[in-house]
């Protein structure tokens, strides 16, 4: 593939939270910046309107699999917050959560 090429992906991310998905690439090590409904960052883009990402193929290990998974990491984190139930990861992407 040339170097100067960018891959897009689909997705159905009309319930996607902005600033959910902004703490989940932050937990992944990104700085994030949002405008409008896109995020920004050296992962790439992600544009909520147009359900669209842009990944950039030089960040080694970030692919629209890790990025979900790290949605739904964070979804889950303050889903257990709210609920006041305690999280805990027990491995990597799989959680458990105590009802106190």
């Amino acid at each position: 593939m040339p170097c100067d090429t960018i891959t897009t992906v689909s997705l159905n991310m009309s319930n996607i939270d902005i600033d959910t998905m902004k703490a989940a690439l932050e937990a992944l090590g990104y700085k994030v910046q949002v405008s409008g409904n896109v995020l920004y960052g050296t992962f790439g883009s992600i544009d909520t309107r147009r359900g669209t990402i842009e990944m950039n193929r030089y960040e080694k290990g970030l692919d629209v699999s890790t990025v979900k998974k790290a949605y739904t990491r964070e979804v889950v984190k303050q889903k257990a917050r709210r609920l006041g139930w305690q999280y805990k990861e027990t491995a990597d992407w799989q959680y458990e959560l105590i009802k106190r």
